[in-house]
């Protein structure tokens, strides 16, 4: 909805899953949250007319990817923590707590956002057991 109301442009690409993802609502929750910061500081910062999400699973590996093609900012400006600005930290914060790792990147168009959370898959034979 946000998006619709700012005219940006969202391309998601979802991969699909071979398995069932043991993933706890708090995990969810966490995930969601960084996510909506992480669209949110492009509608609010970046100038964008475009973001990229990516959803992809490798190597018992949960990847949300977000790039967004904005104006190039003051990196260290922007990825460090500044007084009164809580969005970035808040990122790390729930990326420590579900223990994903998260990784900005100033581009020269635009930023990188990965997100990347170690998966525990159910096997077949748990659902018979």
């Amino acid at each position: 909805t946000q998006l619709k109301l700012t005219g940006i442009k969202l391309n998601m690409e979802i991969s699909e899953l071979q398995y069932d993802a043991e993933i706890t609502g708090f995990v969810r929750r966490n995930l969601l949250m960084m996510v909506k910061e992480a669209v949110h500081n492009v509608i609010k910062h970046s100038n964008a007319t475009t973001i990229w999400m990516k959803i992809d699973v490798n190597q018992n590996q949960l990847q949300i990817a977000i790039k967004d093609n904005g104006q190039e900012g003051n990196c260290h400006k922007i990825i460090h923590d500044q007084p009164g600005k809580y969005g970035l930290a808040s990122m790390r914060k729930r990326a420590l707590d579900i223990g994903a790792t998260l990784d900005i990147q100033n581009l020269k168009t635009g930023w990188s956002i990965v997100i990347v959370y170690p998966l525990k898959f159910i096997s077949a034979l748990q659902y018979y057991d």
